[in-house]
This record gives structure tokens, C-alpha cells and sequence, in this order.
């Protein structure tokens, strides 16, 4: 019987079968004695080194590559050795700088080689070009930043009403702004930008700062127009009532803020009292500047004919509903009888008065508790204070008091607390006081409006 032939050995049996695997694979590959010579190269290796597979063979990195490239695959080559451990490196880039447009970018492995007896005898590397799509990425990784950018603009430029505020985002964003005329794109150091993306970026950056200065213009003329009818309403003097002292200021909202629609008013009725009026229009810019300046004109016309609060207030309402605007309106209305001391006061949706005493205590007084503004008809009423001699009474608007995040009442305390002791001061100071310090302090960016009357110490029933 013959004997059966001897099974042919597997290819990968054979030593070399290993070696042509390396040789052949599209992955670079290479090992290095202890003393850093190249001892193996796979032609994937050549290819990215630009060097012949025997140009490498017993020679160190530093002398193949040249000082730069091969120090840096030294340095790496040396802490494997150094630390008997691999390093794995997804962004290795020889010339040591990511923004170099001419350098690459390698993903590598290195990792330790150990004899038999588990000395280490050398480094195995492997490594491929990435160079393609980490500039990809970081392309990508500049658009959204691009995009982000533009975005933070837009968001700062819709917030942005004055000339001023324009500017200042349009610099922060390297957009030039000539004398608050024209705009043009840069780059921080003054020239145009190389990049197509960024340039495109910057126009259509540029674009946007454009339109939003011509609205910052505009809205500073409406502004200005806003702020001169709105003085232009408000009474050029306060009446002299013997036996009373009035004092009022209207400072408008902050630079920044459209104006609102805020008046103060004071006049003689025919039988001797004082007629006041303080409220706000709701809305901003002319349009509450000019209701304001109906409503006022309408709040002297019904107390001339018939001054009782209660009246005064229903025919607010009947005015209102003639109207074609839709704005609303909260006011305090006062008849004050300088001889008695006796106020009769209507509210309609408005803030509470304060009256602080002769010796200095304050308080809130509320006139119309839950009433609606102007505009909501419900039924009116009066509601009466008394002025002992040295007594004052003072009406204001919410700038006073509201500081957005704050609540209202937290303001309102803190009025009162400001006010206390107050009455030994000239009534003048103590409303400029208000209006130019304590409101500005409180951080509010409103218009402001304050009305003060005092009952003189002189003045007996």
C-alpha cells in the first residue's frame, strides 16, 4: 500500500509570507532597531517618506527625512523606548505646526518590540496619510465658526439702535466703519481677507451692518424727533398756588431705548384748586409720544368742564374708544385744595402715590387698587387724601421704580426707603434727586417721570 502524499504546508507557514504581507500592505510600516535605524520599511512607507526602500535600510529617521521631520519621528521613536509602552498619535504632524498649509498630518501607532526574553529590541510603526481629511475637517470646523459668527452679529445687531452701538459690533467683528457713513470688510490687520468663505463671510456681514446703520439712523432722528415733541407737550412752567409747592421732571429713556410715552401736566381750575395729571402711554418712539400729547390735551379739556375725578377718568375712557389706536393708558389724576389740604384722587391701572409727612415718614397710597388703564372702561371712583401742612404727595412712572429681574414691589420698598426723612429737603432737590440719581442708580433705562406736591407749613384750614 502506498504511502499518501504529505499535505502541502499553508502559505501563511511561511516565513516570508509575513514579510510580503508587510511589503504589500496600503499601510506604511516600519521598524526601528534600539538605536533608531530603520531595519524594516514596507514600500507604503517609501511612497510617504519620498524615499526608496533601500535609501532607508541602516539609517536613522534624521538622516533620511532631514533634521526636522526626522527629529520629530526621533523624539517619538525615543519616549516608546524610553517608557516600554505605545503611543498612538491620530494627528502627528512632523513640522510641528497645524497651520502650516504645506505640512501633513499623519494618523500613527507606535509600539514597542520584544525579543524572546521580552527585552526590547525595538519601535514598529505604522502610519497613513490623513492629511486630506484633516484639512477637510478643520475647512469644516472654520464654516461653523463662520457660521456661528455671523450668526452672534445678527443676534447683536438686532439689539443694536444707536449709530453708536453699530459700530461697536461691526469692530468687534473686524468690520470697518468710516465716520458712521459707509462700511467696509478686513481682516484684523487691515487688509482683505485671502480665504473666498472668509471674504464672503465678511461681506455678508458687512451687508448686515450696512442695513442695520441706516436703521440706527433712523431711529435716532425718530428718537430725537420722539424726545423734542415729547418736551414740547410737557407744560413750560407749573402753576403758583399760594399755600403750594409743585415740583416735576421728565427725563427720557437712556441712550439706547426708545423714548415712551410719559407726561406730567398742572394747571388751575377755575374755582381756585389745582388739577394734576401724571401717566404713561404704552408704546415707544412718536406714536406714544404723540398719544401722550392727546390724552394730556383730553385730560385738561374734561376737567375744565367738569373736574371730578370719577368724571374725568369715564370720559378718558369714552375719548379712548373713539380713538383708532389701540394704545393703552394708566394715569393718576388730582384735585388738590391748597387751603384744606384736601386731594381727590382717580387711578386708572397706575402705580400707587407716595405721601410723605411733615416729619419725615413715608408710604404708599394706593388710589385705585386693581383699576384698568385708560382704554378698558369700568366704573370710576375717587378716593381722598389729605395734605397736613408740610405734606407731600408724589406721583411718578414705572422707570422710577421697575429694573428688569427686579420685582415691581422690591421697587416700590425701596422708593419709600429713599424718600424717608426726605420732607426737611427743598422739593425741587427731592425730585431732581429721584430722577437723576435714585432711578439711574437702580439701573433702570426707562423714561422717568416724577410730579411732587407739597402743602406749605403756612397754609391753615
Amino acid at each position: 500500500m502506498s504511502a499518501s502524499p504529505a499535505a502541502e504546508p499553508a502559505p501563511w507557514a511561511d516565513p516570508l509570507f509575513l514579510e510580503r504581507l508587510v511589503q504589500l500592505a496600503p499601510l506604511a510600516f516600519a521598524f526601528h532597531s534600539a538605536d533608531l535605524r530603520y531595519r524594516r520599511v514596507n514600500q507604503a512607507m517609501a511612497s510617504l517618506d519620498g524615499v526608496a526602500v533601500e535609501d532607508h535600510l541602516g539609517r536613522r529617521p534624521a538622516e533620511v527625512l532631514g533634521s526636522v521631520v526626522g527629529g520629530a519621528v526621533e523624539a517619538v521613536l525615543q519616549q516608546v523606548l524610553a517608557a516600554d509602552a505605545a503611543v498612538v498619535d491620530p494627528d502627528f504632524r512632523p513640522t510641528g505646526s497645524d497651520r502650516d498649509p504645506a505640512g501633513r498630518a499623519f494618523e500613527t501607532a507606535w509600539f514597542p518590540v520584544h525579543d524572546a526574553a521580552g527585552e526590547i529590541v525595538g519601535v514598529a510603526v505604522l502610519a497613513s496619510d490623513v492629511t486630506a481629511r484633516r484639512d477637510a475637517e478643520r475647512q469644516a470646523q472654520r464654516g461653523r465658526e463662520r457660521t456661528e459668527r455671523l450668526l452672534e452679529a445678527s443676534q447683536r445687531l438686532a439689539t443694536a439702535l444707536t449709530v453708536a452701538e453699530v459700530v461697536r459690533v461691526a469692530a468687534d467683528f473686524g468690520v470697518r466703519a468710516e465716520g458712521a457713513q459707509r462700511i467696509g470688510t478686513s481682516d484684523p490687520a487691515g487688509g482683505v481677507p485671502d480665504d473666498p468663505a472668509e471674504r464672503a463671510m465678511r461681506e455678508a456681514l458687512a451687508s448686515q451692518c450696512a442695513l442695520a446703520l441706516e436703521r440706527a439712523r433712523l431711529f435716532e432722528r425718530e428718537q430725537q424727533a420722539a424726545v423734542s415733541l415729547q418736551r414740547t407737550l410737557l407744560p413750560a412752567r407749573l402753576p403758583q398756588v399760594d399755600g403750594l409747592g409743585l415740583a416735576a421732571r421728565y427725563r427720557p429713556a437712556l441712550a439706547g431705548t426708545q423714548v415712551g410715552g410719559d407726561w406730567y401736566d398742572a394747571f388751575l381750575l377755575p374755582d381756585g384748586r389745582v388739577a394734576a395729571s401724571l401717566g404713561d402711554v404704552m408704546g415707544k418712539g412718536l406714536v406714544a409720544a404723540a398719544g401722550m400729547g392727546r390724552v394730556r390735551t383730553a385730560v385738561r379739556a374734561l376737567a375744565l368742564a367738569d373736574p371730578d375725578p370719577t368724571a374725568v377718568l369715564a370720559g378718558l375712557d369714552r375719548f379712548s374708544g373713539s380713538e383708532d389706536g389701540d394704545e393703552l393708558t394708566t394715569l393718576v389724576y388730582l384735585v388738590v385744595d391748597a387751603q384744606t389740604g384736601v386731594v381727590d384722587a382717580g387711578d386708572a391701572g397706575h402705580l400707587p402715590l407716595v405721601h410723605l409727612t411733615a416729619a419725615g415718614e413715608a408710604r404708599l397710597v394706593d388710589t385705585g387698587p386693581e383699576t384698568t388703564p385708560v382704554g378698558v372702561p369700568e366704573p370710576r371712583f375717587a378716593t381722598c387724601v389729605r395734605l397736613d401742612p408740610g405734606d407731600t404727595l408724589l406721583a411718578f412712572t414705572d422707570g422710577l421704580v421697575e429694573v428688569r429681574g427686579e420685582a415691581l414691589d422690591d421697587g416700590l420698598r425701596a422708593l419709600v426707603e429713599a424718600l424717608a426723612g426726605a420732607s426737611a429737603r427743598g422739593l425741587d432737590e427731592v425730585v431732581e434727586g429721584l430722577v437723576e440719581d435714585f432711578a439711574v442708580r437702580r439701573g433702570g433705562d426707562d423714561d422717568v417721570t416724577a410730579l411732587a406736591i407739597r402743602r406749605h407749613p403756612a397754609a391753615r384750614e
